[in-house]
C-alpha cells in the first residue's frame, strides 16, 4: 500500500490450472521480495498440486488452493526472513504499479455460463 511503512515489499503472481483429464489442480505462486532502498532481496516459486474433481464448486477449490499457496509462502519464505529494524516507504509500490502496462479489457467478451 502506497504511503505505508513495512520491512519488505512483495510482488505475487499466482497461477492456478486445472487439468480436467487428469483431475489435478496445479497451483503456483511466483514472487519477489524487496528490502530497504528498493533492493531485490530474493525471488521464490512455490508449487502445489491436488488430485480431485472440482465440478460446480470451482470458486471454492480455487480459493482453497490460493489459501494453501499463501500458507506455504508463510511456512517456507516469510518465517525465514531476517527480523531487522529496517523499514521501507510504501511509495515504492506506486513504482511497481506504474511500471506494468495497463490491460485492455475486451468490451465484446461474454462471460461463459457456469452450470
Amino acid at each position: 500500500m502506497a504511503g505505508a511503512d513495512s520491512k519488505y515489499i512483495f510482488t505475487l503472481e499466482p497461477n492456478i490450472f486445472y487439468n480436467y483429464l487428469m483431475t489435478i489442480t496445479y497451483g503456483q505462486l511466483k514472487g519477489k521480495i524487496f528490502g530497504p532502498n528498493n533492493i531485490l532481496k530474493d525471488t521464490f516459486n512455490i508449487e502445489i498440486e491436488r488430485q480431485g474433481k472440482i465440478n460446480q464448486k470451482a470458486n471454492f477449490y480455487i480459493s482453497k488452493m490460493y489459501d494453501e499457496l499463501l500458507l506455504k509462502l508463510d511456512e517456507d519464505i516469510l518465517s525465514k526472513l531476517p527480523k531487522d529494524n529496517a523499514s521501507i516507504n510504501g511509495n515504492f509500490c506506486e513504482t511497481i504499479e506504474l511500471s506494468k502496462p495497463k490491460t485492455i479489457i475486451d468490451k465484446s467478451y461474454k462471460k461463459p455460463i457456469q452450470a
